[in-house]
């Protein structure tokens, strides 16, 4: 059965009652749940095998006055039984393709220095080490030069239709979902939003 990837919202709280071991770090509790999913700044693209979340990526989308939005990717998980699939991969694109659809002009995320596989998957998608670093961990931002300055912004305009690029498949063979287009690297080295 091919798995299905797709952003999740408060309508989808019950899918959370199915989640196989290893996904994420502790048990859902159902009260941070709904606020999650109720946020429409926080997002959740979820990989479902036959109705079992088996893999997920989470970001916030954040502003500030003075700049443009930027995404920050909180947590990827994937089910040990699911590893090696390319459902890390697929995830990180649906949340990726919800920062286009924002203005997000970067995505970025937090690892450890020893996390070799973290560290590969986010390569993977043409992220790269930020040359800001801590002690405790790299900055491993999937930059983007923004496409416009702030000054040029019309802040009262509708923002984009949104049409997450979710996929569905392995990632071999991976169709594109029926809301959106398919992810695309523009840029070798990094990911323009």
């Amino acid at each position: 059965m091919a798995v299905e990837v797709r952003l999740l919202g408060s309508e989808d709280a019950a899918l959370f009652d199915a989640v196989a071991p290893g996904v994420f770090d502790n048990p859902i509790l159902p009260e941070m749940l709904a606020e999650f999913l109720g946020d429409p700044r926080h997002h959740l693209a979820a990989a479902l095998d036959d109705g079992v979340i088996v893999g997920f990526a989470s970001a916030v989308r954040y502003v500030h006055p003075d700049k443009l939005p930027e995404l920050w990717i909180n947590e990827v998980g994937v089910a040990p039984t699911h590893q090696g699939r390319g459902l890390g991969k697929v995830v990180l694109r649906c949340l990726l393709e919800v920062g286009r659809q924002h203005r997000c002009t970067e995505a970025w995320v937090l690892t450890d220095r020893s996390n070799a596989a973290a560290r590969a998957l986010y390569a993977s998608l043409g992220g790269r080490i930020s040359p800001v670093t801590m002690s405790w961990a790299s900055s491993f931002a999937l930059m983007a030069k923004p496409r416009t300055s702030l000054r040029n912004v019309d802040t009262h305009a509708a923002p984009p239709i949104f049409r997450p690029a979710c996929v569905t498949g392995d990632e071999g063979g991976a169709t594109t979902g029926k809301r959106g287009a398919a992810f695309s690297s523009r840029t070798p080295g990094r990911l323009s939003l």
